[in-house]
C-alpha cells in the first residue's frame, strides 16, 4: 500500500502547474438542475458545473447540461465572475425587481440592469 501512495505522490509532483487546481475555498452549487432531469439524461448528455463567482473564498456554481465531451464547465478567475452566467441566472432571479438586493449579481454590471 505504501508503494501505491508513493507512486501517487510522484505523479502529483510531476503534473504541470496548469493542471493543478488554481482556486481554493468553499465550493457550493447554488443553482442545481432538478433531480428528475439529471436522472433522465439523453444519450451523450451530461451535467457540468460552471463556477461563475468567487466572493470571500466562496466559489459559486451552477449545473447545466452539455453534449460536448470536452466541456468541463467554465470557471471564473479568482475574485472574479462570469458575466454571461450571471446574466442568465438573473433572468429568473426573485430579487430582479429590487436592484442591489441579489448577492449573485451584486458588484457586477448585471446589478445595474433595470428590469424590463
Amino acid at each position: 500500500m505504501r508503494s501505491v501512495e508513493n507512486r501517487l505522490w510522484k505523479l502529483e509532483a510531476n503534473r504541470s502547474q496548469s493542471e493543478r487546481p488554481a482556486i481554493e475555498g468553499l465550493a457550493t452549487v447554488a443553482h442545481g438542475l432538478p433531480r428528475e432531469r439529471k436522472e433522465n439524461l439523453a444519450a451523450g448528455e451530461r451535467v457540468v458545473i460552471d463556477w461563475y463567482r468567487i466572493v470571500s473564498g466562496v466559489i459559486w456554481g451552477r449545473e447545466r447540461l452539455s453534449n460536448d465531451p470536452a466541456d468541463r464547465g467554465q470557471c471564473c478567475e479568482p475574485s472574479g465572475y462570469l458575466v454571461d452566467v450571471i446574466q442568465e441566472l438573473h433572468q429568473a432571479c426573485s430579487y430582479r425587481e429590487q436592484p442591489g438586493s441579489c448577492a449573485t449579481c451584486q458588484g457586477t454590471p448585471v446589478a445595474d440592469c433595470q428590469p424590463q
